[in-house]
Parts: C-alpha cells; sequence; structure tokens
C-alpha cells in the first residue's frame, strides 16, 4: 500500500480531534504531507491561505518550505517572516508529513519586509498588513508547553496509522488466503486428473481455517468473562469510578459509589456533562489533568475541590488514566472522598497545642498559689 497519510488514515477525524484542540489552546495549526499540501487545518491564518498559499508565484515557496524531511520538532522560519515549529509525523522510520503551528516569535515581521512582500506580488497592501497583525506573537515559553501537548497528539496519530497498517495487514493475509482457496477450488473443478491434490489442499485450508475459528471462539469467550469480572469490581468497588469522554465532558459510566460522593444517583449522573453539573470548584484544574492524561496517559493521586448536588465542598483524591476507544479519548477515574480525613488531621494539628497550653497554665496558677 502506498504510505501517505491520506491513505491510512481517517482525515476528518484528525480535522474533528484538531478543531478541540484549537477550542481549547487557540493556536492555529496544520498536517501537511510530504509534497506540502495541507491535509487539515484549524485556525490557520489568512496570511498564508489568502495571500502565499493562493499566488502562484508564492506557493512553490511555502511548499519547498513545508515539504522538508526533517529529524525531530524544529523552529524555522518561512520565506515570508512567519514562524512555524514543525513535528515529523514518522512510522517505521519513514516521516508522511508534519504536525505544524504557526506563531511569530517574539514580535510581528518588520513593517518594511511585508511591504516590499506585497508589492513584489501583487498584494493588497492594507490587507496583507491586517492578516500579518492577526498571527500570534510568542515567547519561547509558551512554545515549549504546547509542543507537550502536540508531542501527545502526535503520539495518538502515530497509534492510529499503526493500527490501520496492522489492520490491513490483516485484511491482506486474509485476501490471500482466501483467493488461494478459491484458485484451488477451481482447479479442483477444472482439472479431474489434479483432483485429489487439490481436495488435499483444501482439507489443508480448511483445517486452518477451523483452527482459526476456534482460537477466536476462544478468545472471545476469554474476554466475556474478563468483561463480566470487571463489571463486578465497577459495580461493588467502594471508591467512585467513571468514565468521562474528554471531547465534551460527558459521563459515560458511573458506580453507585462515585454517585454517593457527588450526593446524585447514577442516573442523574450519566448522559451529563461535568461541567453542567457545577462539579468543579477550579477549572483550572481539570484543564491541568486533562492535559497531564494527554502528555504522560495518566495521572496518580492528584488532591482536587469539587461540589455536592447540595453545594458542599469537598475534597477528593483522584487518579486517572486515558482511554483510546473507536477513535475517542476518555478519562477513566478512580475518586475517593478524602475531606473528613483531611479534617481530622487539621483538629488533631489544632488541638496538640491548645493541650500543651492548658498544662503550662496549670503549672502558672499552682506557683502562685504558693507564694500567697
Amino acid at each position: 500500500m502506498e504510505m501517505r497519510l491520506e491513505k491510512i488514515i481517517d482525515l476528518n477525524i484528525l480535522q474533528e480531534m484538531q478543531d478541540k484542540i484549537f477550542q481549547t489552546y487557540s493556536v492555529p495549526s496544520a498536517i501537511i504531507d510530504n509534497e506540502g499540501n495541507i491535509l487539515t487545518s484549524t485556525g490557520w491564518p489568512d496570511f498564508c491561505v489568502k495571500f502565499h498559499l493562493n499566488n502562484k508565484l508564492t506557493l512553490p515557496e511555502c511548499r519547498k518550505s513545508e515539504s522538508a524531511i526533517i529529524p525531530d520538532s524544529v523552529i524555522h522560519e518561512c520565506p515570508f517572516g512567519l514562524h512555524k515549529e514543525s513535528i515529523p509525523i514518522v512510522i517505521n522510520s519513514i516521516q508522511l508529513g508534519v504536525y505544524t503551528t504557526a506563531f511569530n516569535l517574539n514580535q510581528h515581521p518588520g513593517k518594511q519586509r511585508l511591504l516590499s512582500q506585497a508589492e513584489k506580488y501583487g498584494f493588497d497592501i492594507n490587507a496583507y498588513l491586517s492578516a500579518a497583525s492577526e498571527i500570534p506573537v510568542w515567547q519561547i515559553d509558551a512554545i515549549k508547553k504546547h509542543s507537550g501537548i502536540a508531542g501527545g497528539f502526535i503520539k495518538i496519530i502515530t497509534q492510529m496509522i499503526e493500527n490501520k497498517l496492522k489492520l490491513i495487514s490483516y485484511e491482506e493475509n486474509f485476501r490471500k488466503v482466501q483467493n488461494e482457496l478459491n484458485f484451488y477450488l477451481n482447479e479442483a473443478l477444472e482439472k479431474s486428473s489434479e483432483a485429489e491434490s487439490t481436495i488435499v489442499q483444501l482439507k489443508s485450508a480448511k483445517e486452518e481455517l477451523d483452527w482459526e475459528s476456534q482460537a477466536r471462539d476462544v478468545a472471545e469467550k476469554a474476554l466475556l468473562d474478563r468483561e463480566a469480572r470487571l463489571s463486578i469490581i465497577f459495580r461493588q468497588s467502594p471508591l467512585g469510578i467513571t468514565l468521562i469522554r474528554l471531547s465534551d465532558n460527558i459521563i459515560i459510566e458511573s458506580n453507585e459509589a462515585m454517585a454517593s460522593i457527588y450526593g446524585y444517583t447514577v442516573e442523574e449522573l450519566v448522559g451529563k456533562s461535568t461541567v453542567d453539573l457545577n462539579l468543579w470548584i477550579n477549572p483550572e484544574e481539570r484543564n491541568a489533568i486533562i492535559n497531564e492524561l494527554l502528555s504522560s496517559g495518566n495521572c496518580r493521586n492528584r488532591e482536587i475541590k469539587a461540589r455536592k448536588k447540595n453545594g458542599d465542598l469537598i475534597l477528593l483524591q483522584l487518579s486517572a488514566e486515558l482511554i483510546k476507544k473507536d477513535n475517542e479519548l476518555y478519562s477513566l477515574g478512580v475518586m475517593e472522598d478524602i475531606t473528613a480525613r483531611k479534617e481530622r488531621a487539621a483538629k488533631r494539628r489544632w488541638r496538640w497545642p491548645r493541650k500543651r497550653c492548658s498544662k503550662a497554665m496549670q503549672k502558672w496558677r499552682c506557683s502562685n498559689q504558693r507564694r500567697r
């Protein structure tokens, strides 16, 4: 199969994922193949789209700039003054394209340079200057922060491609066996002299297929048994367990313990957004946890503040794993209500100095009585 991004991955899914990242972080980005063609983009500046990519003189320069083979993430300046960070998408040591973000590093391009470009290529000067001014200006710290998010996104893309290639390989092998089987069958019908040999080959192929069918049945039974055990653990766990879709914060699954922590029933939680239910006290905590999941795949023992159905504030300890299913990202979280434990610890710290103070007061009173 031809190793081209548009041939082995669903670009609509990539577009949806990029749009979600842009909605959250306002970072213009594009996925570009090795010929410099933009396959998907979100928030890509008019400075590129309406001018350089729409002009027969500047288009070759843009494609040449974007089609370079790079060993790792690199920040470079395009021929027209725009800075970009490009991260290669590599499968089996082959670069299939790049994930690119667009920005101005520290400052906008010089006005004189822009005027010269507009005159050289026949651009409307005011429109060209306006488009250049709309490109965000980033400092190097902001670029490094987004690089971590982009790296997590590239891992997801790479995994999707690898899974697709495996599926293609399985399908090709299946078609190969199927074609061989059909060939032998046709040979048996057409050439009676070779019938006996063909029947033996057919029998061998059938036994192979029967064995694969039996193995598949065993695997399916083991999977069902495992799912049944996990279901029991999920329902009876004393810890709160929930499955949340990251694209819209919808609660997909929740056990009774989780519903009890928040003062809801399971039916009241499932299908609702954590944002709409107003469960988070501090949205920045939620964003930090999502970023950690996207970059490292999990988070451990994070203390978060939450709000119950009746409005009471509680303190929870959260651990979560990032899960991918059917091209969607989910968070599988386990929570424990540690509010009472924290309150008891605070009371003990307060009671101890008070007790010492009382003993000192009694000693002082006795001393005064003896003097009298």
